[in-house]
């Protein structure tokens, strides 16, 4: 097949400020160019095979499969409906769309917040989730320190959680739970990927050091954490640019981000899927629950099991072809 010509420039319509759409011409020469196998639901996770390589992306070759997110079609003022290339990495052959279509946001949501490696004397982390996605990533990159999670699942604890709590809060004592199970060393990170119904305020009580949240605490809630840090922290600052979260929360621009993702992806990821093999997954990655429904967008019975709530340990992908 021969390669497919990019062209310098490229008309699209775009959301303005005022929510109007207008046709606007903007610059496309150097980005990437992909078809879509298959997408998760509910967030914004894709897996491609690579169609032609901008010229300002090195790490990314034609006919590669791989797989990243996308974020800001409904606001982009220049080419942000498209691929951020420095979010997109390569993945073995081997792996379905599917499960290259469940990776890349909770994968690199752990990756951004938690550190590298062990540290000598590492302490507990807490994990305290809505989503088994992050959960999973989450046990597997910090298995080597004692996770402990707000619910309770044997998939999880056979993958590294140690200690595990009430799911929705019915022990009045849960803040105490935890940090008894943590003993004199007190949890060192914990992370809320919930925010809200007081998730905050119990990780704040349970945690001794460092404190992540995807979404912003509350005034009361930060009057409480005084003693430890409370971090800000979103994957989608990974693209590079600002952006406003559920039309509310404003994130400013940070460049080092976007660097740091791109040296994830070229450096670390290739070690994370190294001797992939389909259904048992890497010596350090294992397969996710996937739920498969069916190929096409024609039907709307994804959305209506996303908004009924009926799932859990599963991820939901919708296969394009």
């Amino acid at each position: 097949m021969s390669p497919i010509e990019i062209p310098k420039n490229i008309k699209a319509f775009q959301v303005q400020p005022d929510k109007t759409v207008e046709l606007v011409e903007i610059p496309f020469a150097q980005q990437d160019l992909v078809r879509v196998g298959a997408v998760e639901l509910n967030p914004t996770n894709c897996k491609v095979v690579i169609a032609r390589v901008g010229s300002a992306v090195k790490h990314l070759k034609v006919g590669n499969h791989v797989a990243g997110f996308n974020y800001g079609g409904s606001f982009q003022t220049d080419n942000r409906s498209y691929a951020e290339s420095s979010d997109y990495f390569k993945i073995q052959d081997e792996m379905s769309y599917d499960k290259g279509a469940s990776l890349p946001i909770p994968h690199l949501t752990v990756a951004q917040v938690f550190p590298p490696s062990r540290r000598e004397g590492d302490h507990p982390n807490l994990g305290w989730f809505y989503s088994y996605r992050s959960q999973c990533h989450t046990a597997r990159q910090r298995s080597q320190s004692l996770c402990i999670f707000h619910c309770i699942d044997e998939d999880l604890k056979a993958i590294g959680a140690a200690k595990f709590f009430d799911y929705n809060f019915k022990a009045a004592d849960v803040v105490k739970q935890i940090q008894a199970a943590a003993g004199e060393r007190g949890t060192i990170y914990g992370l809320d990927t919930v925010g809200e119904q007081g998730t905050a305020d119990s990780c704040i009580a349970a945690v001794s050091s460092t404190f992540v949240l995807i979404l912003p605490p509350s005034k009361e809630s930060q009057e409480r954490g005084k003693d430890i840090k409370i971090e800000f922290c979103l994957v989608y600052t990974e693209l590079g640019f600002d952006f406003t979260f559920a039309n509310t929360f404003n994130f400013p621009a940070i460049p080092d981000d976007k660097v740091r993702a791109l040296e994830y992806m070229e450096v670390y990821m290739p070690r994370v899927l190294e001797g992939w093999h389909g259904g048992k997954g890497s010596s350090t990655l294992k397969p996710q629950c996937l739920r498969r429904l069916g190929t096409g967008l024609e039907k709307i019975e994804h959305l209506k099991i996303m908004r009924d709530g009926e799932y859990g340990r599963e991820n939901l992908v919708c296969a394009i072809y």
